[in-house]
């Protein structure tokens, strides 16, 4: 299949789902800022758009030689990446019965641009390593290699976290956040745990080559069969810690110089904020851009001037006020505690499959902390799956409260909550996120006066089972699309059983919320509080 040049395709939509499938050598990459994207082969089982399934005969993806793929450029360097073999015994092997799955290198001797690559031995290979999985750096003439590896047994079908590592003097190899070994390549470097350094003869130096980076092979002499997802390369190295982190989902974007996952991919939504996860084709999606439309308003039920005619007013003793400059106010109104909400809950209803309701999805907001009564579970809280009546009217609708939300709040604290009849409720994993400056710091309260982005991001897994929420924040007020900091996650896998006043709903109790539904922005104790940028997406749920 020939695909055309990839500069003839916009790349705001880069890697949506549905767009890119190449097979048989086809070549894409996107450059977006300092990151590479890399789009395809594209598995798209479940959705899903970031596996790179290769065929183990002749597929492979080509990045262009740069200096920000090489190891020589600041002496030191991370590649991580997750492989899953699709068979133990591979058809196109090379030497004595390996295959190159991700490398920087080609040719030999004079010629010879070699520099690192990543290993799979097949079984029945000649020298007994049975699926050993290895990690090497190369003189540039290839005569010369250093290497560590991990030789354990491999599963068809799972998924392996693997981590290189050179630090200027040693590799090092990580399985699924472990470290498993470690070779000291140069012939100065310091210390016998990595064993004993090589002699000046033996040991690698590594150069800046020509050849491209290939995921899949290195130089076409053999091909990985398998899937193979989030390649990143960094420009340093990881620490074990750091890399631990990494295996259990968090990212640091510190010296991340290329990806080839969605979710570091840079992509922006219409307010140049990061997208974390891609977004699904022709899926439910809303943004408050009509909030900049010069027209200075309350919104009262619903919004006039939003097209989609979803984001509802709500809340006691309230008042949501949009300036035409881009920004709505939360105020409070009359007496008693002010509860001011935005839904995002089309009239169409629920059960209208053309109705904007939202199951997996990322949201986004920034916000800010004006003035308030200091209720402690006030603050930058979002909902997601409500029922769009459950939160009003009688008790008779309570039941249709059922909602998870993470939430920042003016106490100082993170946590998720969970609603299942209104007006009860269970917080988890209560945590102070806001410190001061002092020596040591100290927990503090929620700042005001700043601009707070939280993307609040829950999708099912578990075969639509389970429930995954994760909540970021970014404190930078959105410049260059926000630094975002992953905070907290959690999984509803049950067990997780609100109270219930009688009478108790007909779901179980401890029911797990796997369907689409409202959104909420809400705020408790308010006399004032701003929020922008304010956006949700259906979403391409992420690997487990």
């Amino acid at each position: 299949m020939q695909i055309e040049p990839l500069t003839r395709i916009p790349t705001a939509n880069a890697c949506r789902s549905a767009l890119y499938v190449a097979h048989r050598q086809s070549i894409l990459q996107v450059l977006l800022a300092a990151s590479i994207l890399l789009c395809a082969p594209t598995d798209r089982a479940n959705g899903q758009t970031a596996k790179l399934r290769f065929d183990g005969l002749d597929d492979y993806i080509e990045v262009p030689d740069q200096n920000a793929l090489s190891v020589a450029t600041t002496g030191a360097f991370t590649v991580s990446a997750w492989i899953n073999p699709a068979t133990l015994t591979f058809s196109k092997t090379e030497g004595t019965g390996y295959v190159h799955w991700l490398a920087k290198g080609e040719g030999t001797g004079a010629a010879g641009q070699q520099e690192w690559a990543f290993r799979m031995y097949s079984q029945g290979n000649t020298e007994g390593r049975a699926n050993r999985i290895s990690f090497h750096l190369f003189n540039l003439d290839g005569a010369a290699s250093v290497g560590s590896y991990f030789e354990e047994p491999v599963t068809p079908g799972e998924w392996i976290h693997v981590v290189g590592v050179a630090d200027g003097q040693r590799t090092y190899v990580y399985k699924d956040g472990a470290a498993k070994d470690c070779d000291a390549y140069r012939s100065t470097a310091s210390g016998t745990e990595c064993g004993l350094p090589p002699s000046t003869d033996k040991q690698v130096t590594p150069r800046n080559g020509t050849a491209p980076m290939r995921i899949g092979t290195r130089d076409f002499r053999s091909f990985f069969p398998g899937l193979i997802r989030d390649v990143r390369i960094w420009n340093r190295a990881l620490s074990a810690a750091e890399i631990q982190r990494l295996f259990a989902g968090s990212v640091s974007t510190v010296g991340l110089v290329s990806s080839t996952s969605v979710t570091d991919g840079g992509t922006h939504d219409v307010f140049q904020i990061k997208k974390l996860q891609p977004t699904v084709d022709s899926g439910p999606t809303w943004d408050s851009r009509h909030w900049n439309n010069g027209v200075a308003r309350d919104i009262i039920d619903r919004d006039p001037y939003d097209p989609t005619n979803i984001s509802q007013q709500r809340g006691n003793n309230s008042r949501l006020y949009v300036d035409g400059q881009g920004t709505l106010h939360f105020f409070s109104k009359g007496s008693g505690l002010a509860e001011p909400r935005l839904y995002l809950n089309d009239p169409v209803g629920l059960n209208n499959p053309a109705g904007k309701f939202f199951k997996n999805v990322e949201i986004t907001a920034y916000y800010q902390r004006i003035t308030d009564d200091k209720t402690a579970w006030g603050g930058l809280v979002i909902g997601a799956r409500s029922g769009p009546d459950g939160h009003s009217g009688t008790g008779n609708s309570w039941c249709d409260a059922h909602t998870y939300y993470a939430r920042f709040r003016h106490d100082g604290n993170q946590d998720f909550e969970k609603e299942l009849k209104h007006p009860d409720s269970l917080p988890q994993h209560s945590n102070p996120i806001w410190q001061t400056a002092d020596t040591p710091p100290r927990n503090t309260t929620l700042p005001t006066n700043t601009w707070i982005g939280m993307k609040f991001i829950i999708y099912n897994v578990k075969g639509d089972k389970n429930v995954k929420m994760e909540i970021y924040r970014d404190k930078t007020g959105g410049l260059n699309g926000g630094t975002w900091e992953k905070i907290d996650m959690i999984v509803d896998a049950g067990g997780w059983a609100p109270a219930q006043a009688s009478p108790v709903c007909s779901f179980v109790r401890d029911y797990i919320a796997t369907a689409r539904g409202v959104i909420i922005v809400r705020d408790t104790g308010t006399t004032e509080a701003r929020y922008k940028w304010l956006s949700a997406r259906e979403i391409v749920a992420p690997l487990p």
